[in-house]
């Protein structure tokens, strides 16, 4: 009950917040290549780890949108656990993952030879400059938690550039990512609760990842740029306050009976603290108008 006192106090003073009371600071480090880092980073989003929750929640919005023959690129894809999982559920469809660090890219190409998928490929490249993808050429573009490591505004315009100019007519746009807060104390706050268990680096990590976020405000006024492309995206974000947003254009998706099992084992082989995590995301972001089913409920 003190915890949820709390957390209710925090959002309360958000809410009523007029001004943001710190500035982004733009990650320390663009591209993560410490080995044993890469490797915490990875274990951290298996089914098991502390980030299941936000990929169990990409997984019930995306695996409801690819078809089959859909082309999935996944931008700043980092050592893959989404992209993996999503291929393993859709066999018939090609992924192609890009990253900038090619130490993240041998730990994604490893994740892939143990699960034994072979639709799924590996581009070392800058997410601001996708030469490597003709004009219209994917039919989804995706990017989960990775958007904050852009250092500047400049290049978070780029990259919604190049998003538009790869994604095809009728296609789908999905990116999800942090948003700043505006209090130091609820900063602080987020951090001390959202990291208990964690080792130092994951711990350093996720407070970066908090001050790197863009305003929801920096967001909004990149939103026209995907909209040209792809009008049916939208800016959705948290209720009440946007600690997490996703640009997209996915509605009310419904995987089928057979991504809907393979979505229920994922939650089962979830630590009970990961589960509440996925829920409260989910609540929120219902109630913030991105509403996703629940893999609890769905046939086994």
């Amino acid at each position: 009950m003190f915890d949820q006192l709390r957390l209710g106090m925090h959002f309360v003073l958000e809410l009523a917040a007029r001004r943001y009371e710190y500035d982004r600071v733009p990650e320390p480090d663009l591209v993560m290549d410490n080995p044993e880092n890469v490797r915490e980073y990875r274990d951290a989003g298996l089914a098991t780890g502390n980030g299941s929750s936000v990929y169990l929640y990409n997984l019930l919005l995306l695996s409801g949108t690819i078809k089959p023959n859909s082309t999935v690129v996944d931008l700043a894809c980092g050592p893959a656990n989404l992209l993996v999982e999503l291929a393993i559920m859709h066999p018939e469809a090609e992924f192609i993952g890009v990253d900038l660090s090619t130490e993240m890219l041998a730990c994604a190409a490893e994740l892939k030879a143990n699960a034994g998928v072979r639709n799924v490929r590996f581009v070392c490249g800058d997410i601001t400059k996708l030469d490597m993808f003709a004009d219209r050429s994917a039919d989804i573009v995706m990017s989960t938690l990775s958007i904050h490591h852009l250092p500047e505004n400049s290049m978070l315009a780029k990259c919604f550039a190049e998003i538009a100019r790869i994604v095809r007519p009728g296609g789908t746009v999905h990116l999800m990512d942090f948003a700043s807060l505006k209090l130091e104390a609820t900063a602080r706050y987020f951090v001390h609760e959202r990291t208990k268990g964690l080792g130092s680096f994951l711990t350093r990590d996720y407070e970066n990842s908090l001050r790197a976020a863009f305003r929801l405000e920096d967001f909004a006024a990149l939103l026209p740029v995907l909209r040209a492309a792809v009008p049916e995206t939208q800016l959705r974000k948290t209720f009440g306050v946007p600690f997490m947003v996703a640009l997209t254009s996915i509605n009310r998706p419904e995987p089928d009976a057979q991504r809907r099992r393979a979505l229920s084992t994922y939650w089962s082989s979830m630590q009970p603290a990961q589960r509440a995590d996925f829920s409260a995301m989910r609540l929120f972001f219902n109630l913030g108008g991105l509403r996703t089913p629940h893999p609890k409920s769905t046939p086994v």
